[in-house]
């Protein structure tokens, strides 16, 4: 199994914030907090103004199943009589 983590304010957006694979959702779930600790460490924001506005929300995905296409593939052959 692998586990994904998406940023969800970027859901909506034609770039999306997503990390992974992840073999564990505990290691999806340290690599978030990590992000956060090192945010929150190197942030130029003071440390008043920072509120709900600086951080956001990501989400945890379980990947189930992986979908990809298979090409059908034809041969076409046509006889052809030779002449010696």
């Amino acid at each position: 199994m692998k586990f994904w983590a998406i940023e969800t304010e970027s859901l909506g957006g034609s770039m999306r914030e997503v990390k992974g694979p992840f073999e564990t959702r505990a290691a999806a779930e340290a690599f978030i907090k990590r992000d956060f600790s090192d945010w929150w460490d190197n942030s130029e924001i003071p440390l008043a103004d920072r509120d709900d506005e600086c951080s956001s929300t990501w989400l945890v995905l379980q990947e189930l199943a992986e979908v990809r296409p298979v090409a059908k593939t034809t041969l076409k052959t046509v006889l052809v009589e030779v002449k010696e």
